[in-house]
């Protein structure tokens, strides 16, 4: 009988190679894992069942407090006087500070103002017989108050007038306006006449109060006539201006953003230039979301941990009824690390279901819960809504979080000895 020739080493593999094996393997487990996810069809949707039960109450709530401080939040940056700034007292400010200024970034409009004692004319109707006394309201290209379907008036006789004066008036666009500007000189009461082209009439959303919008120049001529100048603009007579670069007494400033209202006001103040503004409505919103935001995560925290930590008690006991599996596994060349992936499969699928099945349940209530606050409460606007990207954070986070609570189960199959799968049972 001849010897047996022992057999030759199996050369290592490389590092290409072993890569290759782990991914091979990876595979492997993760197709046994499905199948096995489909032998136990009813145990994952049960798993999946108490997920979405979970997760659709937080999505509805936080389709709530999304929807409803969005709306408040739309609400005030769609009404441009929460963005204004108005200045309080007069001040002397040229050309260089109102240049420095405007190259803020959270500046979006910014236009000279005079004096306020020379804000203010007096406008007849066509008629002559209605006469208002309107304050004049420096503006030009890109005025927030104004919309999308009025001009800005460019030409220095062009004005636009708010509807409350446009009313009391009787005046159209197209009409002509009668102005009446007044001075004493010499203890002589003095006027002069400009006629105005109305070119428009803001609504009363846009502006409350008796006014006119007018290009600078008009101010300007106004305050040049009512100071003794000549103003040839307006047709007023007068001594001859000072020469030399202009200064300003006020200005009218917006925000880019709400947001941006409280930045802007503080630099103002280092400037030395006090402000009014409607920050305490927009901290009432910002007070209000953290709020929210607090509850929400409370609500979340509670309902959401008390579910991971069943779940994780769940893929316990289920992984300790599959001992012997993994325990043949190991004996046939599987690694501790993708007997591992078997829970956090498990994990990732159930989370995925889950999400999916609380996702159709929040778009069954949002139009029920939205129709319900806009009948019963008489709220305007979308009150519960969220945004692919906020479905899309809710199922990366309940996967996440599937995960961390699979994490112990996970470690107990990796510790199963391959003697396990020699055990009779």
């Amino acid at each position: 009988m001849t010897a047996r020739r022992p057999v030759p080493p199996l050369p290592p593999l490389s590092l290409a190679g072993r890569l290759a094996e782990t991914l091979r393997l990876t595979l492997l487990t993760a197709g046994l894992a499905l199948r096995d996810i489909r032998l136990d069809l009813r145990l994952t949707l049960c798993m999946a069942l108490a997920m979405a039960a979970v997760l659709a109450p937080l999505l509805v709530l936080f389709g709530l407090k999304f929807g409803i401080v969005s709306s408040m939040r739309d609400q005030l940056r769609n009404n441009a006087q929460m963005r204004e700034l108005r200045p309080i007292g007069q001040y002397r400010l040229d050309d260089a500070w109102f240049a420095a200024l405007a190259a803020r970034p959270d500046v979006a409009f910014l236009a000279p103002n005079t004096r306020y004692l020379t804000t203010s004319i007096q406008l007849r109707g066509p008629d002559g017989g209605a006469r208002v006394e309107v304050e004049l309201i420096p503006t030009r290209a890109g005025d927030p108050l104004f919309p999308e379907d009025i001009a800005v008036p460019i030409r220095p006789l062009d004005v636009v007038l708010s509807q409350r004066a446009a009313e009391k008036l009787r005046l159209a666009p197209g009409d002509v306006a009668g102005a009446t500007i007044g001075r004493i000189m010499d203890e002589q009461r003095e006027a002069v006449r400009p006629e105005l082209t109305v070119t428009g009439v803001l609504p009363v959303a846009a502006f409350e109060r008796d006014a006119a919008f007018v290009p600078i120049e008009l101010l300007l001529a106004t305050e040049d006539y009512r100071e003794g100048y000549a103003a040839p603009l307006i047709g007023g007579e007068g001594r001859p201006l000072p020469e030399g670069p202009r200064s300003f007494a006020s200005f009218r400033i917006y925000a880019g953003d709400i947001d941006q209202v409280e930045g802007l006001r503080d630099h103002l103040a280092l400037l030395h230039i006090d402000t009014q503004t409607r920050l305490y409505d927009i901290r009432l919103i910002q007070r209000f979301d953290a709020g929210l935001t607090i509850i929400f995560l409370v609500v979340a925290g509670l309902g959401g941990g008390g579910y991971l930590v069943s779940l994780g008690v769940s893929q316990v006991a289920a992984m300790e009824t599959k001992t012997r599996q993994f325990g043949l596994l190991r004996l046939v060349g599987f690694s501790s690390a993708a007997i591992g992936l078997f829970p956090l499969i498990h994990a990732v699928v159930t989370a995925l279901a889950g999400s999916a099945l609380a996702i159709g349940l929040y778009y069954l209530m949002e139009p029920v819960i939205n129709n319900v606050f806009r009948n019963q409460l008489a709220l305007d606007g979308v009150i519960c809504r969220i945004t692919g990207t906020h479905l899309a954070i809710a199922v990366a986070g309940s996967a996440a979080a599937a995960l961390l609570a699979s994490m112990a189960a996970a470690r107990r199959a990796m510790r199963v000895p391959p003697a396990e799968g020699l055990r009779d049972q």
